[in-house]
């Protein structure tokens, strides 16, 4: 456990890892995780330690043997002042090989400390629900108490519409969307009309949605963000009153429209399209002219972007929060143990 410099939270926990290490172990699932931070954290502790690192699949093509790191569950009891944890931030807790039993002591853990607001993102969307669904119904609750936010991460339009409506069908005081890396244009649908058979007497998605978070992607072979993408997501969120979060620009930041204020060469500039495309920036000035049709996918000048944590859209800082929509009371007689 540690304080973290991750923008939306105060503290990191990782109550799942390899037995009897401090390793830790993942696996990709969708285009969002090929640059992934944590695999690159743990490689480069790796060298400070053996203790310290990305454990492989095993040669029989079976994950390492993991464990719950009860300690982790004990630090959470002991802290007094409030905080908000990211838990899971090197891994995935809602992955195949973390055992149910593991999530109700997590979940139950997290009910006993009510000072501590503790955020979970996945990518394995539907395995949440199902555990989260089937522990409210052995708790016999109505929903997570609201010091559980419920999150997942989608990166493209075609991993939101897998991922979010999971997300909007768990009962739970807070539910978050984060898009980092953002590799392309989203529709939220904010305004869509959400299905009677949700069970719910909201009208709207945006009344299920109580966060966006927006980020690049930054470090060695980052994919670059186009701010079209950007200012859609900003624009559909302030027009729906939902909160928008934007983390940072990543490792390229928005350099200026197209076309260019200044002629000739530049150096660590890049293009990108709409459609997420990108290439050098003085490669793109010789083909755009015999290329037209380029100039209505939004050309964008990008630069290299020193300063990773930047975090300004035209100008503006939008480091929102959620507020709680509503608050469960937990029933007299549920005591965790």
């Amino acid at each position: 456990m540690s304080q973290s410099n991750i923008e939306w939270t105060d503290w990191t926990d990782n109550p799942i890892g390899v037995k009897g290490s401090l390793s830790n172990f993942c696996v990709k699932v969708s285009p969002g995780c090929k640059n992934c931070y944590a695999e690159k954290m743990a490689r480069r502790l790796s060298a400070i330690s053996k203790d310290l690192t990305w454990k492989p699949y095993k040669a029989t093509g079976e994950p390492p043997e993991m464990e719950l790191r009860r300690h982790v569950l004990e630090g959470w009891r002991k802290m007094k002042k409030p905080r908000k944890i990211f838990v899971g931030s090197m891994t995935d807790i809602f992955a195949s090989w973390v055992k149910y039993t593991w999530l109700i002591e997590i979940l139950d853990t997290m009910i006993a400390c009510p000072h501590l607001t503790f955020q979970i993102l996945t990518k394995r969307s539907d395995r949440m629900k199902r555990v989260i669904d089937t522990y409210l119904s052995d708790k016999k609750l109505d929903c997570l108490p609201q010091n559980i936010w419920v999150g997942v991460s989608a990166e493209s339009q075609e991993y939101l519409d897998r991922r979010l409506e999971h997300l909007l069908t768990i009962r739970c005081a807070i539910r978050f969307l984060s898009c980092e890396p953002l590799l392309g244009p989203l529709n939220l649908a904010l305004d869509g009309t959400v299905p009677k058979d949700w069970g719910y007497g909201y009208k709207h998605v945006s009344d299920l949605l109580h966060w966006v978070i927006v980020g690049g992607e930054s470090g060695p072979g980052a994919r670059p963000m186009h701010p079209a993408w950007v200012r859609e997501i900003r624009n559909q969120c302030i027009a729906s009153q939902v909160p928008f979060f934007f983390k940072q620009w990543g490792g390229y930041a928005d350099g200026s429209n197209w076309p260019a204020t200044k002629s000739g060469p530049r150096t660590n500039h890049i293009v990108i399209l709409n459609n997420g495309e990108y290439q050098d920036y003085n490669a793109f000035d010789l083909q755009r002219k015999h290329i037209a049709k380029w100039n209505d996918m939004q050309p964008t000048v990008m630069h290299k972007n020193k300063n990773k944590g930047f975090n300004a859209i035209d100008n503006t800082q939008h480091l929102v929060f959620p507020q709680y929509r509503f608050f469960l009371d937990l029933p007299d007689e549920y005591e965790v143990k």
